[in-house]
């Protein structure tokens, strides 16, 4: 059966129809919508974005994105910013060939590293490393590809795992996404609704064993059998009762005989 492609004049795509919507090519109009965008539904059931436009009586079309991994908001944003960039001169071939490539997570991420290394105290590269090594297949695709749910289902094995790495991970999302934002990209930010969406497992605080009174002489003869800076700060820390802090920033002038004076 072949399907005809229908042209809605005066109706924009919403959340509901767009699940609806039967196989053809839909026009996001009405007063919502943005002018040559479109959402093509196949007989199969496929459904993904398209912007169409005319230059010099040749029809270029721009994929951006299946339904399932771009929601209606960010489609649109994609399909203006694109339409802003021709309006400025750029062609549909440069257009698609920085989509494609220069616009991926891994080069957003070098980009984003190399402005910020003048703050970072990394010299090893361990910042895009591991950075690149957590995000797998998703570092050489188009970062505006990267919806939230795609993030959420790369990102739980690792929050399952390594919560404390997961967080720093999508941090580095985060820098990533702001610095796609500066480039005039249509990138949405993800962190704050990941770490409020992702199944984070409970953190429990684990106490040391104090020792008991009776047992205190024994453990300082022991702790004053280590000559080191770690068993010095130790004896001060449970002579004085002064937090770790200021122990180790003492000065030579606190000190006034046999006590210390702290400002």
């Amino acid at each position: 059966m072949v399907y005809p492609k229908v042209y809605p004049v005066c109706m924009s795509i919403t959340s509901r129809n767009a699940r609806t919507l039967p196989p053809g090519l839909h026009a996001d109009s009405g007063n919502l919508g943005v002018r040559g965008l479109y959402l093509k539904v196949t007989a199969s059931g496929g459904r993904s974005w398209i912007g169409r436009t005319k230059q010099q009586g040749k029809t270029h079309k721009f994929g951006l994105g299946s339904l399932t991994d771009t929601p209606i908001p960010l489609a649109r944003d994609r399909w203006i910013t694109i339409r802003q960039r021709l309006w400025d001169g750029e062609t549909p071939s440069q257009i698609r060939g920085k989509v494609d490539h220069d616009h991926s997570l891994g080069a957003l991420a070098q980009g984003a590293h190399k402005a910020r290394a003048g703050r970072l105290k990394d010299t090893s590269g361990k910042w895009l490393s591991l950075f690149e090594t957590y995000m797998g297949s998703l570092w050489q695709r188009p970062l505006i590809d990267l919806t939230a749910p795609i993030l959420m289902t790369h990102m739980k094995p690792l929050v399952a795992s390594h919560p404390a790495t997961a967080r720093k991970v999508l941090g580095k999302l985060s820098i990533v996404a702001k610095h796609g934002q500066a480039l005039g990209l249509p990138v949405v930010d993800h962190r704050d609704a990941l770490v409020s969406a992702l199944p984070w497992p409970r953190t429990t605080t684990q106490h040391r064993a104090a020792v008991a009174v009776a047992d205190a002489p024994s453990v300082m003869q022991a702790i004053m059998t280590h000559d080191t800076a770690t068993s010095a700060v130790l004896r001060l820390t449970a002579l004085t009762g002064a937090r770790v802090g200021t122990i180790l920033n003492m000065r030579p002038e606190w000190i006034e005989g046999d006590t210390m004076v702290v400002p």
